[in-house]
């Protein structure tokens, strides 16, 4: 199976879980940046923000439905970037890593972490992905959120300035 078609099942598989409990949601990272047509290979993992309380009694239920394929169970996870809760689920050899806004805290160059979204998801950008309609964060809050990384790997830099060179020719069409 091929990374895309796996990227299909497990989003087949975690859309109609997101939609039945009511959580607004988007995908962010290195898996958007490709579907908005960044040259670079298929990320083999999706990240999915979803605006959620992980106290709250809706959350966790979500937890108990999807805990069949839960790889790294919903826990606080810290590294050089990032500073939040976060778990794993695999679909077919392909991960949904999410996390929920509410705690997403990244930190910045100087170590100090605050939080990515200071109120709530911006209004995602919906589009088709082999006939799926999945929301991603806009094009300018991806940007913004990668830059935001206070380590950066080579192909997030490469990421950057690629999503940056299509929306100035977006806005120079405009």
């Amino acid at each position: 199976m091929k990374v895309e078609e796996k990227a299909v099942a497990a989003l087949k598989y975690i859309i109609p879980i997101l939609k039945r409990y009511g959580f607004k949601w988007c995908i962010s990272g290195p898996f958007a940046f490709y579907v908005y047509g960044v040259k670079r290979p298929i990320p083999n993992e999706i990240h999915i923000d979803v605006e959620a309380d992980k106290d709250r009694k809706r959350f966790k239920n979500f937890l108990v439905d999807v805990r069949k394929f839960t790889t790294f169970p919903f826990q606080y996870y810290k590294d050089k970037n990032y500073n939040h809760y976060v778990m794993e689920i695999n679909v077919k050899g392909f991960i949904l890593s999410i996390c929920t806004t509410k705690n997403l805290k990244m930190f910045d160059k100087n170590g100090k972490s605050k939080l990515f979204y200071n109120k709530s998801i911006p209004k995602p950008k919906i589009v088709s992905f082999n006939g799926i309609k999945i929301p991603l964060l806009p094009e300018k809050s991806v940007v913004k959120m990668r830059e935001s990384l206070a380590v950066k790997k080579l192909i997030d830099i490469r990421d950057i300035s690629e999503m940056k060179k299509t929306l100035k020719n977006k806005e120079y069409f405009k």
